[in-house]
């Protein structure tokens, strides 16, 4: 049965999207979130391969996180009460620019974790496909909204990885807020590879103290459709973000990223850069906004945005924006999407090489800048070949 307009509820409206969903959404809120002490069975095997797959490197006594159940597990009792709390009151978002990020605010209790000098957090979203969705001709989807709040403490050095590997028909929504105070350092490792049925929508706010630094590595790839919304606001004076994104586009995968750097303090350096490998039917979208404000001097930004469109029928919208107040900065940005070059194939290939293997070579090559920025945060020289030959990595 198809539904009509007034049937339909806008959940997500942007420049290059509309999405509308029926009036009638469900909601899966049943689950308080509860602490445990101990992975089980199922779970402890997900984790190693996880941990497997993606060379992730955890700390002494991890702090694991699965948003689709609601469970906490943390194996040391001072960490629960010193370090998590869950509000008791629905969180109340104070931008909420789509009207989806409303169903978070309304359905969702906020988790509020601090993390001290070596803590790690690792949050899964593993919504696994069971015969009732897997079998439904239903077009409605599951709405699993989840809000969290992080504080790194002043002084520390912490790392948070998130997975995301849900195949159940259904839209993974979030809202995480983090702080990073004076001194501190945060490394970030986000990893996405969802099936066809899976949609997911992710705000993110990184505000960053005086001296304090983060550094990020995303992996996109999968085939669900995605949209995300990042701002990173440098606060402090000599206050540093780095932002990396490899992004494999496979099928019809659909993603659309709006990413907002702010600088406020003085002396900030801010560097986000992308590379996308677009196939198929695919549809990339990524929007790289930086603000210099009038404050800001002293300031150093660079985004740049590049991809290699292996598909006549794929996508991809590379758009970078510089607003600046002050012209006491450093300040670059660049996007270009281009083809495999003729030039480096015939190269290649008149030195004897399969066309097929050159081309591969010249792609590795094409992440080999970004991926060499990520590698201590994960084990990206491994993720790429797997990307690449059998476009997933788990």
């Amino acid at each position: 049965m198809i539904k009509t307009q007034e049937e339909l509820h806008e959940i997500i409206k942007t420049k290059y999207s509309k999405v509308k969903v029926s009036k009638n959404i469900k909601i899966k809120n049943n689950l308080e979130w509860e602490i445990v002490k101990k992975l089980n069975e199922d779970q402890n095997r997900l984790v190693e391969k996880i941990i497997s797959a993606l060379k992730i490197k955890l700390q002494e006594n991890p702090i694991f996180i699965f948003l689709s159940e609601k469970q906490i597990i943390a194996e040391d009792n001072k960490i629960v009460g010193e370090k998590i709390k869950i509000y008791t009151q629905n969180q109340n978002i104070n931008t909420h620019s789509q009207p989806i990020e409303n169903i978070i605010r309304e359905y969702s209790k906020c988790l509020n974790i601090k993390l001290g000098n070596n803590d790690t957090i690792l949050l899964i979203s593993a919504e696994g496909e069971n015969e009732e969705n897997k079998n439904s001709q239903n077009d409605e989807y599951v709405f699993i909204p989840n809000s969290l709040k992080i504080e790194i403490e002043r002084g520390s050095y912490a790392r948070i990885f998130k997975v995301c590997i849900d195949e159940a028909k259904i839209w993974n929504i979030s809202s995480t807020d983090i702080l990073v105070r004076e001194n501190s350092k945060l490394e970030l490792f986000s990893f996405e590879q969802t099936g066809e049925k899976t949609r997911f929508f992710e705000r993110t706010k990184i505000s960053i103290d005086k001296k304090s630094e983060i550094k990020e590595a995303n992996i996109w790839s999968g085939d669900g459709k995605g949209y995300l919304i990042k701002d990173i606001i440098l606060d402090g004076e000599e206050s540093s973000a780095y932002d990396y994104h490899i992004i494999s586009s496979n099928n019809s995968k659909n993603l659309e990223v709006i990413h907002n750097m702010e600088h406020k303090g003085e002396k900030t350096k801010g560097e986000v850069m992308v590379r996308i490998l677009a196939r198929d039917k695919s549809q990339t979208i990524f929007l790289q906004n930086a603000k210099i404000d009038s404050q800001a001097k002293w300031s150093d930004s660079f985004i740049e945005g590049k991809a290699i469109n292996l598909s006549d029928e794929a996508k991809v919208f590379l758009t970078p924006s510089m607003y600046i107040d002050t012209n006491i900065v450093s300040a670059k940005h660049s996007a270009s999407v281009a083809k495999v070059g003729e030039n480096e194939l015939f190269y290649l290939t008149s030195r004897g090489m399969e066309p097929h293997l050159a081309e591969k070579i010249i792609i590795e090559g094409f992440f080999y800048e970004v991926a060499t920025k990520m590698q201590d945060i994960a084990d990206i020289e491994n993720i790429i070949p797997k990307l690449l030959y059998h476009r997933q990595v788990l």
